[in-house]
C-alpha cells in the first residue's frame, strides 16, 4: 500500500475509529434484529445517503461492532420477504474503510445504471485484518475477519436485507486478496472474483507482510503465524496455492508495475520508504516510485500464470501505474461486465409437461453459450407446492454418446415406478455427448461449454428458488455420469451428501485410462484435448476433476461405486462379447475404491461380472438407492 501521508491520516483516523466502536453502537439506534445462530446481530441501521445504508453489526468473530455499507438495487425499500438481488462484495484495502467505494475512490457507483438491478455489500475490515481468522499465535480467536463477512454478515443479509446467493467479490489491494482469498477458499459461494492491484501471493513476500504490519506497530506473526513454521496456514488463505479451487471461477487481475502511469499527476512522489520491504535478492526496478505496488504486480502475474495452466477463465490488465485509487476505481469499471455476466441469472425458456410426474425444462445458459435441456421428475405434491415448499433432490447424470442424454434414466430404467422416490425431486439434466461434467478447459481459454458451472451454479440456485429443490441433495450417475457424480461430490463436498458411480470412469490418470481415451477421441471426432488438455502437459488440470486426486475430500462422504468385470453377466444380451472398456473401468474403480477405504472414507463397493450395459446401472440404482436416501433424511420435520 502507498503510505502517503494523506493515507496514514485515514489509518489513523480509523483506529481511533475502532476504539470508539468497540465502547459502544451507533446513537441511530434502529431497534435489534433477532440474533442469527452464529450470535452476530444488527444493532443499527443509518441511511447515509441516496441508496445508501450503513448497518452497525454486532460481530463476537471480531469482538466488537463494525460497520457495513450497502448501495441498494432499486426497490429495494419496498422489498417483501422472499425478494432478493444479486450481491456484489466490493472489498477495501488495508485500512478496512467500509466508506471507501463510495467517498475516496471517485468509482461513481451510485452513477452506474449497471448496478440498479445489484445489492452492493462494502463490509468494514481490521486495520490491516488481511480477510483472514487471525492465527494470534495459535490462540484463534478476534479479529477473525472471514468469519464476520462470510458467517455472520453474509447470512444477516440474506436472512434480512434481500441479499441473493448470486454473488460475486471484488476489491483493492488487501481487498484484491480477499476476493480470491474467499472464491478459494469457499467454491461456490462466488461465481466470480476480481482482484486490482491485490496482494494475491503474500507467501511469496512474507518479508513483505513483516515489513508492513512492523511499519503500523502490529505483530506481523499474529496474522498466519511464522511463513516457516507455519507454512500450512499461509498456503491455506494464499489464492496461489488454492489455484485449483478457482478453476471455474472467472477471475479478472490486474496490477501496474510500480512505475508513474497515465493516471499519476506530474511529479508524483515515490512512497514512503518502509523498511524491510524490498528483498535485497530481488530489488525493486529503479524507476518504480510504489514498490508496493511492484510487489503486486510480480504476485498477480505469478497467480495469472497459474490459473492459466489449470485452465480457469482469468482476464489480465497489467500496466504502468502506482498503486493508489484512480487505477483500482478504473479497474472496477473495466472488470464489471465480467462480474456481472457471472450474476446473471439463466432463464427458463420453456417449461413442459410430458408425462404424469414428468416435467422438461429448457434453460437458456450462460455457461454454455445456449440452451440446454432438464428433466424433472416430481415428487407428491410438488403440483400443489407452495412458497417454501421444498423437497430433497437426487440428481442423476446420464453416460457419453448419449442420443437424448437428458431423457436416458426415464427411457432406460423404471425409476417413475419407484416409490422410494415419490418423496423426492429427481433431476435429470442434459450434460453433453462427452461434456464430462466439466467446465471445458479450451487450450487455456475457458468458456463454454462449462458444464459444471451450469449444473451446480445456475440450474441447482434456479430450481432451488423456483422449483421446490431443497437443500439435501445427493448425486449418482452412470458412466461418464458415474464420474460426474463423484467428480461433483469431490470439488463441492459443501453440496452433495452422498454420491453413486456406475461403471464411471473414476480414477482419470489411472494408467489403463490410456487404453480408452484413444477410443474416445475417435468417437468423439473433435478435439478431444480442449476438455482437459494433455494429461501431462495439463496435468493440474485433469487432477483438479480426478475423484482419485480428490478422495480426500470424500473423506465424509458416503460413496457407492459399481462396476462389472466385462465378461458377460446376466443382465447382457445373448452371445454378448467380453466388453475391454468396462475391464478397464473396473480396474479404475477398484483403485478409487481402494484409495477411500483407506482414507476411512464411508464407501461401498459392488464388484460383478457384465458388461457396460445401461441395464446393470438400472440394478445398481435400486443397489444405491437405500444408501443415498438415508443421506438425504432430515434431522427434523419436513420436507426438506
Amino acid at each position: 500500500m502507498p503510505w502517503t501521508p494523506a493515507r496514514l491520516r485515514l489509518l489513523l483516523v480509523l483506529v481511533v475509529a475502532d476504539l470508539l466502536l468497540s465502547a459502544g453502537v451507533s446513537r441511530a439506534h434502529a431497534g435489534e434484529t433477532r440474533p442469527a445462530s452464529h450470535g452476530a446481530r444488527i444493532t443499527a441501521e443509518d441511511e447515509v445517503g441516496e441508496r445508501l445504508v450503513d448497518l452497525t453489526v454486532d460481530s463476537p468473530a471480531l469482538g466488537r461492532t463494525a460497520k457495513v455499507r450497502l448501495l441498494t438495487p432499486d426497490g429495494w425499500e419496498d422489498r417483501e420477504p422472499g425478494d432478493t438481488w444479486p450481491t456484489l462484495y466490493l472489498l477495501v484495502g488495508g485500512d478496512g474503510n467500509h466508506k471507501a467505494w463510495t467517498e475516496d475512490y471517485d468509482a461513481r457507483l451510485k452513477g452506474l445504471r449497471q448496478l440498479r438491478d445489484v445489492l452492493v455489500v462494502m463490509p468494514e475490515m481490521p486495520l490491516f485484518g488481511f480477510y483472514s481468522d487471525w492465527f494470534n499465535r495459535g490462540r484463534g480467536g478476534p479479529p477473525a475477519v472471514e468469519t464476520f463477512h462470510l458467517r455472520e454478515v453474509r447470512p444477516l443479509l440474506e436472512h434480512q436485507y434481500g441479499a441473493g446467493t448470486r454473488r460475486a467479490a471484488a476489491g483493492e489491494s488487501q481487498g484484491g486478496f480477499g476476493a480470491l482469498s474467499y472464491a478459494a477458499r469457499h467454491p461456490g459461494l462466488f461465481r466470480a472474483a476480481a482482484s486490482y492491484s491485490g496482494f494475491v501471493h503474500p507467501s511469496r513476500h512474507p518479508h513483505a507482510v513483516k515489513a508492513a504490519m512492523t511499519y503500523l506497530g502490529l505483530d506481523w506473526q499474529a496474522l498466519w503465524g511464522d511463513p516457516v513454521d507455519q507454512r500450512a496456514v499461509w498456503r491455506a488463505h494464499d489464492p496461489y496455492h488454492l489455484a485449483h479451487r478457482l478453476r471455474t471461477t472467472p477471475v479478472y487481475l490486474s496490477s501496474g508495475d510500480g512505475r508513474a502511469g497515465v493516471l499519476d499527476p506530474p511529479g508524483t512522489e515515490p512512497d514512503p520508504e518502509i523498511p524491510g520491504l524490498e528483498d535485497p535478492a530481488d530489488p525493486f526496478p529503479e524507476d518504480a516510485i510504489s514498490p508496493t505496488e511492484t510487489l503486486m504486480h510480480r504476485e498477480s502475474q505469478a497467480v495469472a500464470t497459474r490459473l492459466r495452466a489449470l485452465g480457469t477463465p482469468v482476464t489480465t490488465h497489467f500496466y504502468a501505474g502506482t498503486h493508489s485509487p484512480p487505477y483500482w476505481a478504473r479497474e472496477f469499471h473495466r472488470s464489471l461486465p465480467l462480474l456481472l455476466d457471472a450474476l446473471r441469472e439463466p432463464e427458463v425458456r420453456a417449461q413442459e409437461r410430458v408425462g404424469h410426474r414428468q416435467v422438461d425444462l429448457t434453460v437458456d445458459s450462460p455457461a454454455l453459450g445456449g440452451t440446454a435441456k432438464v428433466r424433472l421428475l416430481t415428487p407428491d405434491g410438488w403440483e400443489r407446492r407452495r412458497p417454501g415448499d421444498t423437497w430433497p433432490v437426487l440428481y442423476l447424470l446420464h453416460g457419453g454418446f448419449e442420443p437424448e442424454t437428458y431423457k436416458t434414466w426415464i427411457r432406460e430404467s423404471d425409476i417413475e415406478e419407484l416409490p422410494a422416490l415419490r418423496d423426492v425431486l429427481v433431476v435429470m439434466p442434459e450434460g453433453g455427448q462427452v461434456g464430462f461434467y466439466s467446465d471445458w478447459w479450451n487450450h487455456g481459454r475457458g468458456g463454454p461449454p462449462a458444464w459444471q458451472t451450469f449444473h451446480l451454479d445456475e440450474l441447482r440456485p434456479l430450481l432451488e428458488h423456483h422449483y421446490g429443490a431443497g437443500t439435501r441433495r445427493a448425486v449418482a450417475g452412470l458412466s461418464m455420469g458415474g464420474f460426474g457424480a463423484v467428480s461433483y461430490a469431490a470439488r463441492r463436498p459443501d453440496l452433495f451428501r452422498a454420491a453413486a458411480s456406475f461403471s464411471g470412469p473414476v480414477h482419470l490418470l489411472h494408467p489403463r485410462m490410456r487404453e480408452v481415451w484413444p477410443q474416445m477421441e475417435e468417437a468423439y471426432g473433435d478435439d478431444l484435448d480442449a476438455l482437459w488438455g494433455d494429461p501431462d502437459a495439463q496435468r493440474a488440470v485433469w487432477q483438479a476433476h480426478d475423484p482419485h486426486h480428490l478422495a480426500e475430500r470424500l473423506r465424509r462422504t458416503p460413496v457407492y461405486l459399481s462396476t462389472g468385470d466385462g465378461t458377460p453377466g446376466p443382465l447382457d444380451p445373448p452371445g454378448s462379447a467380453y466388453d475391454p472398456a468396462e475391464a478397464v473401468i473396473h480396474d479404475l474403480t477398484r483403485s478409487l475404491h481402494t484409495r477411500l477405504r483407506q482414507l476411512g472414507a464411508p464407501v461401498t463397493g459392488h464388484f460383478h461380472t457384465g458388461s457396460h450395459h445401461p441395464a446393470y446401472g438400472e440394478r445398481e440404482l435400486r443397489h444405491a438407492l437405500p444408501r443415498l436416501l438415508r443421506a438425504l433424511a432430515p434431522v427434523s420435520g419436513g420436507h426438506a
